[in-house]
């Protein structure tokens, strides 16, 4: 005799049920997802902030060109996403009630995280990270070339011991390599 169910339906069911409890864990769940894409957008910040200082520097605008074309492409993905993340941070932040019984609205808020976000944020770091690479390259390039031109201007005796420390030939072969264009999916 039949009732509608089958063993697999009960499994997924489970399943189901598990994974939304696992989502209100504190530790395991949509709050350590949350932390996860705030240390994310922490580390974006933290790369982002010292090149402002350095593009108002304007000693090398050729860079600061380059890097302020990446800073504005990584800006609306980011933008983008806290728009849609702010209103979570009552619910998962720092200041949040732990525990999944604490409070109804807290804890809709946190299986919500758990459906929907993770895309999001999977997008966000696509979107961001070959940005952040091309910034990276940027940035040595930029330290490649401030050796060189140092090294250039020395007086002898300094930039021979300079020159004894880092040889230009290896300095030459690293600025022509990491000179190669750069391009990104837009």
């Amino acid at each position: 005799m039949s009732f509608g169910w089958s063993a697999s339906d009960i499994a997924k069911a489970i399943k189901v049920f598990y994974s939304l409890i696992e989502a209100l864990d504190d530790l395991h769940g949509a709050a350590n997802d949350y932390r996860e894409a705030v240390a994310f957008l922490g580390d974006v910040n933290r790369t982002l902030e010292p090149l402002q200082a350095f593009t108002a520097w304007n000693a090398y605008p050729e860079y600061g060109q380059e890097i302020g074309e990446q800073v504005v492409r990584i800006k609306a993905p980011v933008e983008k996403f806290l728009a849609a993340a702010m209103k979570y941070e009552p619910s998962l932040g720092t200041k949040a009630k732990r525990g999944w019984d604490k409070s109804v609205p807290a804890t809709l808020r946190k299986l919500e995280w758990h459906m929907v976000m993770p895309k999001k944020v999977l997008k966000l770091r696509r979107e961001v990270e070959s940005h952040m690479r091309i910034l990276d390259s940027l940035m040595q390039r930029l330290t490649l070339d401030v050796v060189w031109t140092a090294q250039q201007n020395f007086p002898d005796a300094l930039r021979i011991t300079f020159e004894e420390t880092i040889r230009p030939e290896l300095i030459s072969i690293l600025r022509v390599y990491l000179k190669a264009p750069q391009t990104t999916s837009v």
